[in-house]
């Protein structure tokens, strides 16, 4: 393999060397053209510098064009700013309404649909009933067309009969009638009532699934509105990154710059203050969660007035701001905060003062605060045994003390009530939204809600998968067991039946049998006509609700693409809406920064436009340069790669010719190189088929010996489990040719089938006969001319000695060419003859 992979090698360098001289015979064959080559490669890079300036040139256009739009947006956009916002609004509440009419659309369509649902399973009832009686009522004709047969061939054999025969068939009747109506009761009747307990409790749990999926579309529904909701949270607090006072909605810096213009016109006696959440600061943060619960979102939101001109006048301007209904305080504007030191609580240790801990730069704010919530009288702590020290026991209770907060791990605070009226009160607390928020943990906190709630909506829709994969289910179910109560119902139906034709029997003289008989066939034949009627109709009904139930599964399919067109729609909607929404608080927010991108936009306008005249001047003379080398060549390769090749068709020039032959004589070589590459091939091929000639004899060996193994593997099994069976053992014999083991498994006479069958659990004579059967067995498959075995009979009892000894003498028997040696030390009792020889050694001699 070594020596062909080194042929393989020396013809890859003459292919490659006879490739290279090819090369050089094109390179002295071109040489002469090399001015003509040269001349026009300078041609094409004169204009492939024109061209990447018009390529450069035809950029500043489509980026000038670029930025005159957005120049003409912004502008439309500073100058439209209230248009667009009132038309943003028009079409939200638009878009609003239309979602509304389609929800309202999809519970009307839903409920539809329920109503189809269903009559569907209305129908699919009364299809089983239908093709049961129909079941039935063939079983019936089949019945009477055996009983007049029955009659017709008794009518043919019978003519005559004692009255002895009309007893035994009354009592044969009566016993029959017994029967039917043991069966009917202790059987059929019980049957019929589990399977109608077995209906309800299916019944009701389908109705119980249903409602489950329903509230679970529900939860789902409101979870979508609650990520939906914290999305415009996310969003509204990272644009109050740059604006806080943005925290309290989006037209609060539009409603406060009326609020200052108003007053700079006189309009208010004195500035309104407001929201009272942007006065208010808390240095301590671990307080500012539970201040701002205290406070109230109301009043923060709040704004105070200074009479109540100015609160109608306020109120007057909140109406033009959707949604905007904030409180409004009157009271008397101070220049300094109240003295409440004679009604303040001196804080015990442990403890701090709700005023000392709120920050706030208007007086009027905390006098507000002083007034309603009485700040000054107030304590905070973080020990729950402080807190009911000073609080249960009227002794410890300090003067003014009207309450005592106490902040707890996660999110609830206790709020403790002082004797004589002790009380205690637990309160959830929100995380705070309006007094010194950081914006980053705000905007972590709500976007891990958001992830939770997504959780949440996974979670629903796993389960809304789960319970809608079971209704269908439970639905089978609900089928199965109406079409098995009304197989059970018709089963007691027939029994009945059965008993009410054996009591209308009538048993009158035999003489007169032959008459009744043709008359009972006679009311037979009318029946079976009945029935044959009954038929036909139960037929027709079947065929009737068949079409009906393809009419319906039409309608059920059509709803169910109505109701998922609608759900698009509302999906649709939903997004238009937040989309605008987005787009409006935009425009309010962004009205300065577009008035600086405009002028940032008009800056590269007028560069682009700079540089849009210099590279038309470059444009024209390149252009009349290139013109005066030649006429305009379009080239595939870049300017530096035809500097390369104007460089390389130089250097070739200067070289002079790459070899000192002439055309001819290189070819005549290329010639001869190519035809010992042809004959090398050859030996190579030759050399390649021998080895697969090897490879195909090597092959054919191995699956022949692997054949011979498996062939002696199976001579051996087959041995050595026959010379077993001939003392009623069961054996086998496992040869592992990959392992390289062999394994031995024998169950004596008389043991079980599962017992163990490892050769350690067999006495000494079972386990000497074993070693017997297998030595024989081996000995079937080598041809040895000696066979030798020592002492194989030392551990057996007198029974398996003689079995052993037999089965050797047989085997040498069956092959006299062998000479067979069984050395043992106990004696032989056998009879010498021509092709056995005992041979005994002489007694010891001793002492």
């Amino acid at each position: 393999m070594e020596e062909l992979k080194n042929y393989e090698i020396r013809l890859k360098k003459e292919k490659e060397d006879i490739a290279e001289h090819e090369n050089k015979l094109k390179e002295l064959l071109s040489f002469e053209k090399l001015m003509d080559v040269l001349k026009r490669l300078e041609i094409e890079l004169a204009w492939q510098q024109v061209k990447q300036c018009e390529n450069q040139l035809q950029e500043i256009s489509d980026k000038f064009a670029k930025y005159d739009e957005k120049e003409r947006e912004l502008k439309n956009l500073i100058q439209n700013k209230d248009e667009v916002c009132q038309i943003l609004s028009q079409e939200i509440r638009k878009d609003e309404e239309g979602m509304t009419l389609k929800n309202s659309n999809f519970d009307k369509v839903n409920r539809e649909y329920r109503e189809l649902k269903n009559k569907d399973d209305e129908i699919n009832r009364l299809r089983s009933e239908f093709k049961n009686s129909l079941d039935i009522l063939k079983k019936k004709k089949s019945r009477l067309e055996h009983h007049i047969e029955e009659i017709k061939k008794y009518i043919d054999e019978k003519s005559q009969g004692n009255q002895d025969d009309v007893e035994t068939l009354r009592a044969q009747n009566q016993n029959e009638i017994l029967k039917l109506r043991q069966q009917c009761e202790s059987h059929v009747g019980p049957m019929i009532e589990n399977i109608k307990r077995e209906l309800k409790l299916h019944i009701d749990s389908k109705a119980q699934k249903e409602q489950v999926v329903n509230e679970i579309k529900r939860q789902q529904r409101e979870c979508l509105d609650e990520i939906r909701l914290r999305s415009v949270e996310i969003a509204n607090v990272k644009a109050s990154a740059k604006n806080k006072i943005l925290i309290y909605g989006n037209h609060m810096p539009e409603l406060l710059t009326d609020i200052r213009k108003a007053h700079s016109q006189g309009l208010f006696s004195k500035l309104p203050r407001g929201p009272i959440g942007s006065y208010v600061d808390v240095a301590n943060s671990q307080y500012r969660d539970v201040i701002e619960n205290s406070i109230g979102r109301g009043l923060l939101e709040a704004f105070i007035v200074n009479n109540t001109k100015d609160r109608q006048i306020l109120e007057k301007m909140f109406t033009k701001y959707e949604n905007c209904r904030p409180i409004i305080i009157t009271a008397a504007f101070s220049d300094k905060v109240y003295d409440v030191s004679g009604g303040c609580v001196n804080p015990p240790k442990g403890t701090h003062l709700l005023l000392h801990e709120i920050r706030c730069s208007d007086a009027t704010v905390m006098n507000c605060l002083i007034d309603r919530l009485g700040i000054e009288s107030i304590l905070l702590t973080n020990s729950k045994e402080i807190a009911e020290t000073i609080t249960s026991h009227i002794e410890n209770v300090p003067k003014n003390l009207s309450r005592v907060l106490v902040l707890k791990e996660g999110n609830s605070c206790m709020e403790y009530y002082p004797m004589p009226k002790y009380r205690m009160y637990s309160n959830k607390v929100r995380l705070a939204n309006y007094i010194q928020v950081n914006i980053e943990e705000r905007i972590r906190h709500l976007e891990n809600e958001k992830q939770s709630l997504e959780l949440k909506n996974k979670s629903y829709e796993t389960d809304l998968s789960q319970m809608s994969n079971q209704i269908p289910q439970v639905i089978k179910l609900i089928q199965e067991q109406r079409e098995l109560l009304l197989k059970q119902e018709n089963a007691r139906r027939e029994i009945m039946e059965k008993i009410a034709e054996l009591d209308n029997i009538e048993y009158a003289d035999y003489s007169n049998e032959i008459q009744l008989l043709e008359k009972e066939m006679g009311d037979y034949e009318t029946h079976l006509a009945e029935i044959e009627q009954k038929i036909s109709e139960t037929r027709g009904q079947l065929s009737d609700v068949d079409n009906e139930k393809i009419q319906i599964g039409a309608e059920l399919q059509s709803k169910e693409n109505e109701l998922q067109e609608i759900k698009n729609d509302i999906e649709a909607f939903k997004s238009t809406v937040d989309r605008k929404k987005m787009k409006l608080r935009s425009v309010n927010n962004n009205d300065s920064s577009y008035r600086v991108k405009l002028s940032e936009v008009q800056d590269v306008i007028n560069k682009l436009k700079a540089a849009h005249m210099e590279m038309s001047r470059k444009v024209d003379a390149f252009t009349k340069s290139a013109a005066d080398k030649g006429e305009r060549i379009e080239s595939d390769l870049s300017g530096d790669q035809l500097q390369d090749e104007i460089s390389k068709v130089k250097a070739k020039i200067k070289h002079g010719k790459p070899v000192s032959l002439d055309p001819r004589s290189m070819r005549q070589l290329i010639m001869t190189k190519k035809e010992a590459l042809l004959a090398n091939e050859g030996k190579y091929e030759n050399i390649k088929h021998s080895i697969y000639l090897l490879r195909k004899s090597l092959r054919f060996r191995f699956d022949f010996l692997k054949k011979l193994k498996e062939h002696m593997a199976l001579l051996l099994q087959l041995s050595f489990s026959m010379i077993l069976r001939l003392r009623n053992f069961e054996g086998s014999l496992d040869v592992n040719h990959q392992q390289k083991t062999l394994k031995l498994s024998v169950i004596p006479r008389g043991h079980n089938k599962n017992a163990v069958s490892d050769t350690k659990s067999l006495s000494g004579g079972e386990r000497s006969y074993s070693t017997v059967a297998f030595l024989i067995s081996l000995w079937s498959c080598v041809d040895h001319p000696f066979c030798f075995l020592d002492e194989y009979d030392v551990f057996t009892d007198e029974v398996n000695r003689e079995y052993m000894t037999r089965l050797l003498i047989d085997e040498g028997r069956k092959r006299p060419l062998r000479q067979y040696s069984f050395l043992t030390p106990q004696d032989m009792a056998l009879m010498s003859e021509d092709f056995i020889k005992i041979l005994r050694l002489g007694e010891p001699e001793r002492g």
